[in-house]
């Protein structure tokens, strides 16, 4: 890169003085990124040019991926949900899964399965008995390499408490700072570090997996912006308020369409969630629920009864049994969504990725759908369907051959017999064509 500085103010040879350099030779400086040659092309009295000649090494351009992504883990994984301070019950399910805990002189020891990650969604303190053993144990295993947590809108809670922030000891929050007055001092920092250095969520084997405490929208994961954080801590609300008083929940995953699994907590549900691709495996165990897991990629649920209820929900998350046999995913299938029948879509199947779908088509399939089809499960009975047989050689009332769009009922059982048919499953009613006389169903 060439710079140049040309004064023709007398005498102009002061240019040199101003910048410090003798205008009788070349001089170089040594840069961070390069040399520098200073020379003079022309000096005089008159006119005096100054020229800068950069010379920049050879840039490389190196990507840092986000703390967030970790895509080349590809597990398997055991998600644990929502823990809130429950150890007995952790330490219980982690045995299911297969993990071995020992404890010696207060601090643990895990042995891992061959190759498996534990994954703790967040939420790990407030409200349960145990809190600061349950991120004892946590820290250890991230220390060690045998866990991920993402954090939870309790952990950050308490994180703000330990920092002396102005919050309300409310939710459980009162819970847990009692019990860490009883640890060190040095213990109670660790923890800060711990839970304020926690990453809002994780993407992972490539994709197929999102873990995030309240969940994620797909158009935010792999995002590290202070609104994806915010959406993995709280969630999205209406801004209403429930006549408990707490703030009405927007169901976000009713409206996703994304290929990653999202496994997520948050909302206390009686039986872990499924809806288009997203799990809730938070079951509510401090409330007296059960603490879940999910095994992946085998997509298998592990879970253990709660062994008491250590705290009071302000609203019962434990419907009447009637509600509790409608899954979210069949409630949501009742409506139908816009967005899968307008526009061209994408479609992956088992035998056939990648099938395209115009939006001509899918336009043709909204006006058939919205005119005919009705949901299976609102019809009582499924009539079978009665075979149809050969077109008519019948005459019509004028001489005619019956066009070939019609069936007589007359030719059908000889149809049938002809064809070995030789059970008829049900009958039917006959009625008269009021212009030909001719019978039919």
């Amino acid at each position: 890169m060439l710079l140049t500085l040309t004064t023709t103010y007398e005498p102009a040879t002061d240019l040199g003085y101003l910048l410090h350099k003798n205008p009788s030779r070349m001089q170089t400086e040594e840069l961070s990124f390069g040399k520098a040659h200073i020379l003079y092309p022309e000096a005089s009295n008159n006119r005096c040019t100054a020229a800068v000649l950069i010379e920049v090494d050879a840039a490389t351009i190196e990507r840092q991926p986000l703390w967030n992504n970790r895509r080349g883990e590809h597990g398997p994984f055991d998600i644990v949900g929502d823990v809130h301070g429950c150890l007995d019950e952790l330490l219980e399910v982690m045995s299911q899964l297969g993990y071995t805990v020992e404890r010696e002189a207060g601090e643990f020891k895990v042995t891992s399965p061959v190759g498996r990650t534990l994954v703790f969604v967040g939420d790990l303190v407030d409200r349960g008995p145990a809190s600061p053993d349950v991120l004892r144990l946590v820290m250890t295993m991230v220390d060690a390499g045998q866990a991920i947590c993402v954090p939870g809108n309790h952990d950050i809670k308490l994180v703000k408490a330990l920092k002396g922030r102005d919050v309300q000891l409310t939710h459980g929050l009162a819970e847990s700072i009692e019990q860490l007055r009883a640890e060190s001092d040095e213990f109670r920092a660790r923890a800060m570090k711990f839970l304020d250095g926690l990453v809002s969520h994780y993407v992972f084997d490539d994709g197929k997996l999102v873990v995030a405490h309240a969940g994620l929208k797909e158009s935010m994961q792999g995002r590290g912006s202070a609104k994806a954080r915010d959406f993995t801590l709280y969630g999205e609300t209406t801004g209403e308020t429930d006549e408990f008083g707490l703030p009405v929940r927007y169901d976000w995953s009713a409206d996703y369409r994304g290929k990653a699994l999202v496994v997520y907590g948050h909302t206390p549900v009686p039986e872990p969630q499924w809806l288009n691709n997203t799990v809730n495996i938070d079951t509510g165990c401090v409330f007296g629920g059960r603490l879940t897991a999910l095994r992946y990629p085998e997509r298998e649920i592990v879970s253990v009864p709660a062994h008491a209820t250590y705290y009071q929900s302000r609203k019962p998350f434990l419907p009447s049994e009637v509600l509790a046999e409608c899954a979210s995913q069949h409630v949501a299938d009742d409506v139908l969504d816009i967005e899968d029948v307008t526009g061209k879509r994408i479609v992956d199947t088992r035998l056939q990725p990648r099938i395209s779908i115009r939006e001509e088509n899918a336009m043709a399939a909204l006006e058939v759908m919205s005119r005919f089809a009705v949901d299976p499960k609102w019809l009582i009975y499924l009539p079978p369907t009665m075979s149809p047989t050969e077109t008519t050689r019948m005459p019509g009332h004028d001489g005619f051959i019956v066009p070939n769009c019609f069936e007589e009922f007359y030719e059908r059982f000889p149809n049938y017999v002809a064809t070995w048919v030789r059970k008829r499953v049900r009958g039917c009613v006959l009625r008269p064509r009021r212009k030909t006389g001719r019978k039919s169903f």
